[in-house]
This record gives C-alpha cells, sequence and structure tokens, in this order.
C-alpha cells in the first residue's frame, strides 16, 4: 500500500518536473551575472547541511561591520555581522470575516500590516581545508514571524502578536579526519526544503504549503558533515525532533541527507530524511519525510528549481498515514536590481493532521524582487500575486469559499 502511495507520488513528481525542465531547456544568451536572488548559505557549513545556495547571488549593499569600519578587524577573526528588516502588508480582496488568509504562516493575517522580522546573525565560518577549526552562528529574531517558528519549551509562554526568537545558536568544530569531519551542536534550521525561514535567501515573499506544513522548521541536536568529493557531501543528525526544545517523548529523530554539486555548478541536488516519533508520550509511531530539491541555472539570467516531499505518519486513527506535494520555480533575472519569479505547487494531505482536513490544495505564485535604489542596494521591495485553490473544498472565508487570491508586498533593508 505504501509502496503504490509512493510510486504514484513519484510518477507525479516526474512529470512536474519533466515539465519544468522542459520549460527552461531553451538556451538563452548570457544575461547579467545573477541568479536567483539569494542570501548566502549557512556560513561554513558543509555542501549537504546547507540550503541551496545561489551561484552568484546579487549585491546586498553594505552590511552594520563595514557602515561602522569594523569589517578588516571580523574579517581577520572570520566573523559576520549582519542584519535584516523586514515589513509586509498582504491584501485580501474577499476581505474574510474572520480576517484571515487560510493556509498561510508569515502571511496569515489579511488586509493588515505586518512587522515580520528584525533579525541580528553573527556568524563564524569555518576556513577552507581540513585542519582543526571553530565555527557556530547566532541568529536572534524580534517580529511577528517569530510566534510560528518557536519551539515548544523555548521562549512560547509569550502571547504577543510581535515576539523574539533565538532561531539559531550551534557550534561547529571541524575535526583533521580525511577531508575534514565537522560536527555541529545547538539549534538550527532544517534542511529540509527548498525555502527557508531567513526572508532575504527567498526569491518571493509568501511561502509554500510544503515549507508551511510539509517539513519541521527547526532542530536541537547535533550533526555529522562529511564531503566525500568537492561535489559530494553527506550528514547524518540526531535531534529532539520537530521544533521542540523539551521534547513530548523520550525517543529521538534521526536525519540524514546527500548533497550534489556538479563541476560547472549548474546543478544543485539535495536529498533529505527524517524520521522518529513526534507525538505526546509515544516513543513507536514514527513521523518520516523524504524531500528533494533540485537546482539548474541555464544561463546566467535563468534558474528553475523544483522540490519535492513525501511524509507519512504512523498511528493516525481514521485516516491515511500520508501527505506529499510538489513545488516548481523559475527565476528570470533581467538585470541587477530586477528578478521576477513563478512558483507552481500541488500539496495533497491524506491524513488531515498538515492542513486541518483532507484534500488536495494548489497555489500559483509571480512576483517580483526589485531593488529600486542603485544607490542603496540594501533595500529590496518584492510585490507578489498569488492564487491558492482547494479541490473539491471550500476552507477559504470561514469556509464559504474554494478559492483565495492575495496581492502582497514586502520591504526588506539589510544592514
Amino acid at each position: 500500500m505504501l509502496a503504490g502511495r509512493v510510486g504514484s507520488g513519484m510518477r507525479l513528481g516526474l512529470v512536474v518536473a519533466g515539465a519544468l525542465l522542459w520549460a527552461g531547456s531553451p538556451a538563452c544568451a548570457d544575461g547579467p551575472s545573477n541568479g536567483t536572488p539569494a542570501a548566502p548559505a549557512t556560513a561554513g557549513a558543509p555542501a549537504a547541511a546547507a540550503q541551496p545556495p545561489d551561484p552568484s547571488p546579487p549585491p546586498d549593499g553594505k552590511t552594520i561591520s563595514e557602515m561602522i569600519g569594523l569589517k578588516p578587524t571580523l574579517d581577520d577573526l572570520r566573523l559576520n555581522v549582519y542584519g535584516w528588516l523586514e515589513q509586509s502588508v498582504t491584501a485580501n480582496p474577499d476581505d474574510p470575516g474572520d480576517d484571515l488568509n487560510v493556509l498561510r504562516i508569515f502571511d496569515l493575517r489579511s488586509n493588515d500590516y505586518r512587522f515580520n522580522q528584525f533579525v541580528l546573525n553573527v556568524d563564524r565560518t569555518l576556513s577552507e581545508g581540513n585542519s582543526f577549526d571553530v565555527g557556530g552562528r547566532l541568529n536572534l529574531m524580534y517580529g511577528s514571524d517569530a510566534q510560528f517558528i518557536h519551539q515548544r519549551g523555548l521562549e512560547d509562554n509569550n502571547n504577543n502578536d510581535v515576539q523574539f526568537d533565538p532561531t539559531e545558536f550551534y557550534l561547529q568544530l571541524r575535526a583533521p579526519v580525511g577531508r575534514g569531519l565537522t560536527f555541529k551542536f545547538g539549534k538550527y534550521v532544517t534542511t529540509h526544503g527548498a525555502e527557508v525561514i531567513s526572508a532575504p535567501t527567498n526569491p518571493l515573499f509568501s511561502h509554500s504549503f510544503l515549507f508551511n506544513f510539509a517539513i519541521p522548521f527547526t532542530h536541537t541536536g547535533m550533526q555529522l558533515d562529511y564531503p566525500l568529493t568537492d561535489n559530494l557531501g553527506l550528514y547524518y543528525g540526531l535531534v529532539k525532533g520537530w521544533d521542540v526544545w523539551d521534547d513530548n517523548n523520550d525517543a529521538l529523530t534521526h536525519m540524514t541527507g546527500m548533497s550534489f554539486t556538479s563541476n560547472d555548478k549548474c546543478w544543485l541536488v539535495y536529498v533529505n530524511g527524517i524520521t522518529g516519533p513526534e507525538r505526546l508520550d509515544d516513543e513507536s509511531d514514527e513521523r518520516t519525510v523524504i524531500d528533494l530539491t533540485a537546482t539548474h541555472k541555464w544561463c546566467d539570467s535563468f534558474s528553475t528549481t523544483l522540490n519535492y516531499d513525501y511524509g507519512w505518519e504512523d498511528g493516525l486513527e481514521g485516516a491515511d498515514d500520508y501527505w506529499t506535494g510538489i513545488a516548481g520555480y523559475a527565476t528570470y533575472t533581467f538585470c541587477e536590481q530586477y528578478a521576477a519569479t513563478l512558483r507552481a505547487e500541488y500539496f495533497r494531505d491524506a491524513t488531515g493532521s498538515r492542513i486541518g482536513f483532507t484534500g488536495d490544495v494548489t497555489e500559483l505564485t509571480v512576483g517580483l524582487d526589485a531593488r529600486p535604489l542603485r544607490s542603496f542596494m540594501n533595500l529590496r521591495l518584492r510585490p507578489e500575486l498569488r492564487w491558492d485553490h482547494a479541490a473539491g473544498d471550500r476552507p477559504f472565508d470561514r469556509g464559504t469559499e474554494e478559492d483565495q487570491v492575495t496581492f502582497a508586498i514586502d520591504a526588506i533593508v539589510r544592514f
């Protein structure tokens, strides 16, 4: 039964993947030296532990260390100090009576202003090579997004809309074993998915259903990373579970995965898996997710990404036990200051445990990533238009609509 569901999901994934790759296959002339707008990947992390980085991200202006003249000193210490402020407005023309954009997370509130993220980040990057070294990260967030990503038992006693969250704090130790074996201890964001919590890293403002419901946000525990070759990396993690500081059972969760980068840096492929019991006082019924992300840079100005997830959980009474989804992204960079991204997505929750009802949902989003001031590239504006559809259900506008359309814009200032 499980094999049949996996096979069906994989066939869907291959169909969408083929369509996405076909759409990007025509050759394009070399454009500007930018790819998908993105922030740098996790500082110092081996490839397998990082989110898919962009081969050549557009400039984001001066960091705070450059502004105050400390960059040379911090560079000598291999310290990066930077941050960002994100604010947004999401308009829903249906004006839902509960003021909610259903199936959303960071843009949950309709026709309302959001102080999404004020983030301060301090990294110490690992040096090149395989010698002993120490690195780490401290990432602190204040804003309305924090309430959705709290780990259970850590800063979760605050009922305010705008809250504080210590999103990441971890230490890295690299041992001179082979090509360099890196140990990571602490709290860190998940390796799953094509999208991340960090607002500047994503090409669109709103998030996919896969990000919102298919995968975890963060973990607490340890992780081992090892680069087998210059192109292939592996990792294994042992953590408390999905988004928990105080675990709700006595079992641990296992994570593993690999990354592959082609010699020409045009292909980036990530495969991740996570499995372990996640329900209260239940050490036997496991939740498992398999995650695939593949990015291809067709030329300097055009790239595509495919993200596929399949998850299941044992012991869910009265329901099938799986959820699955696929999202495709296509990004075209017009110049250093402007890029556009199209995202198309399908998500099925056969359990009713992920989105609150059993059914299929789709979404289509088109957005612009603009740096309107060449003299101040720290400023980014991301307007977008999004359409959500529920097949055979009416979850939107207090259960009266099967469709939801939103117009949104966010502003990010990096420092």
